[in-house]
C-alpha cells in the first residue's frame, strides 16, 4: 500500500480543559479496514474510510482521552471468511489491510501516548481463527519460537504488533472494556433487522449500559427497573454507527 498523507486546515481549537473528577473515552466504531484489488491493474482501493478515520484521529487528539476503545471489526478480512463466497477481487488484500491499520493505531498512539488504548475484537476479526480451526488446523495457536508464552503467531494481536503499541486486545465474543461499574463497551453477537430492535433485544438482559459496535447503525434502548425499596436504575443499549 502507498503512504498515507492527509493536510488539513482548520481553525485553532481552544484546548479542552480536563476536569479531575470526569473521565474521557472516545469510542470507535468498526473500521473494518480492506481493500478490493482491480484484477488488471493490481490498484487497491479501500473499502474502509479514510476520512472518517482521519476526523476520529482529529478528535482524539483534540480530547486527549484518558481511554481510546476500538469496538471490533477493525479489520475486514473479507478473503478469510468460511461463511460468503469470496470474489477475486478481495484475494491477496488482507497483508495490505495489516499494514493499513497497525498505521492508524500508531498514529493513536502518537498523539495520545498515555492514553489506555483497548482493542476489542469482533465477529470479522475472529474470520482468522474460524478460517484455522475448519481449514488449516495444523497453524492453531503456532508459537513464535522466541516467545513460545506469548500469543500465536497467527493471531490478530501478532499480526497487528499491539503489544508494541501498547494497546491491550480482548478476544470475541467474551471481550468487553469497562469504563466504570455501569458502563462497558462490547463488539455485540446481536443483530436484527429493524430498526432499534438490537439494542432493544440487549437491554432486556442488560444490568449495565452498554456501547456496542456490530450493526454499522445508529440505535439506543433505555429500560427503566425499580429495586425493593422503590428506588429506580435505568440502563442503556446504544450503536453509534460505524467508520466504514
Amino acid at each position: 500500500p502507498s503512504p498515507i498523507k492527509y493536510t488539513l486546515n482548520h481553525s485553532k481549537l481552544k484546548k479542552v480543559q480536563n476536569n479531575k473528577n470526569i473521565k474521557c473515552a472516545v469510542i470507535i466504531p468498526d473500521m473494518q479496514c480492506g481493500f478490493r484489488r482491480d484484477l488488471l491493474t493490481g490498484e487497491l482501493t479501500p473499502i474502509h474510510d479514510r476520512e472518517a478515520i482521519d476526523v476520529a484521529l482529529q478528535i482524539s487528539k483534540y480530547l486527549n482521552p484518558d481511554r481510546i476503545v476500538f469496538l471490533g471489526d477493525n479489520l475486514d478480512l473479507a478473503e478469510m471468511s468460511t461463511k460468503y463466497l469470496t470474489t477475486p477481487d478481495f484475494y491477496f488484500t488482507t497483508q495490505a489491510s495489516l499494514v493499513e491499520l497497525s498505521w492508524w493505531l500508531a498514529q493513536f498512539r502518537l498523539i495520545n501516548e498515555n492514553t489506555k488504548i483497548d482493542y476489542i475484537q469482533g465477529n470479522h476479526e475472529k474470520r482468522l481463527s474460524k478460517l484455522i480451526n475448519e481449514r488449516v488446523v495444523s497453524l492453531y495457536n503456532i508459537k513464535c519460537v522466541n516467545d513460545l508464552s506469548g500469543y500465536s503467531a497467527m493471531s490478530i494481536e501478532k499480526l497487528l504488533g499491539l503489544a508494541d503499541l501498547d494497546i491491550e486486545s480482548h478476544q470475541y465474543p467474551q471481550g468487553k472494556v469497562a469504563l466504570n461499574s455501569n458502563l462497558v463497551c462490547i463488539h455485540g453477537d446481536i443483530a436484527k433487522g429493524s430498526s432499534g430492535a438490537t439494542v432493544s433485544e440487549v437491554v432486556k438482559s442488560a444490568r449495565v449500559s452498554v456501547i456496542q459496535g456490530h450493526i454499522h447503525r445508529h440505535e439506543i434502548a433505555t429500560k427503566t427497573t425499580w429495586d425493593a425499596f422503590n428506588n429506580s436504575h435505568q440502563y442503556t443499549a446504544a450503536s453509534f454507527g460505524c467508520l466504514c
